[in-house]
């Protein structure tokens, strides 16, 4: 119950954020960590003075394993480093590099995840990144390890 508590805060939070300076985004995402999840949640995303861009998000990575259905909530900050040096690099804008880089750290009540990510237009991430478990998921595999995924930062007009 403590991570729902959790999970629905944070989203209630990053909510606060979506300003006319901040812009939502939706994220969708394929997930391996020590097992498949799709990975679904909002964010926000803020292009700063430098021209690159902040995003913050609240995420459900939900899978099947082990003969049950687990839900593991995640926050996640990213860090995007804008490679064209003229205007800003908000999702399609025609300033904006073919390939963005990012870094992203994502914490759960169970696991940190730092991962680095190429990102075509903004939209199409590719992320890898390892999972360090510091706290034991109760009757459940191990969610240390390599993290791989395949996500869509999709933005909401």
């Amino acid at each position: 119950m403590k991570k729902w508590i959790f999970f629905i805060g944070c989203c209630w939070s990053i909510s606060g954020f979506a300003q006319s300076s901040w812009k939502p985004i939706f994220n969708l995402a394929y997930i391996n960590s020590g097992g498949n999840y799709l990975q679904v949640g909002p964010g926000v995303s803020k292009v700063l003075a430098n021209n690159h861009r902040v995003e913050m998000s609240i995420n459900a990575n939900m899978g099947y394993m082990k003969e049950r259905f687990i839900a593991i909530p995640e926050a996640g900050f990213v860090y995007v480093f804008n490679t064209y040096d003229h205007g800003t690099p908000m999702f399609l804008n025609s300033n904006d590099s073919l390939f963005l880089f990012k870094l992203r750290t994502s914490v759960s009540p169970w696991s940190v995840t730092p991962d680095g990510i190429v990102s075509l237009f903004g939209i199409i991430d590719f992320s890898l990144g390892y999972t360090y478990e510091f706290n034991t998921y109760k009757d459940f595999k191990s969610l240390d390890g390599i993290r791989l995924g395949l996500g869509f930062a999709i933005p909401i007009p």
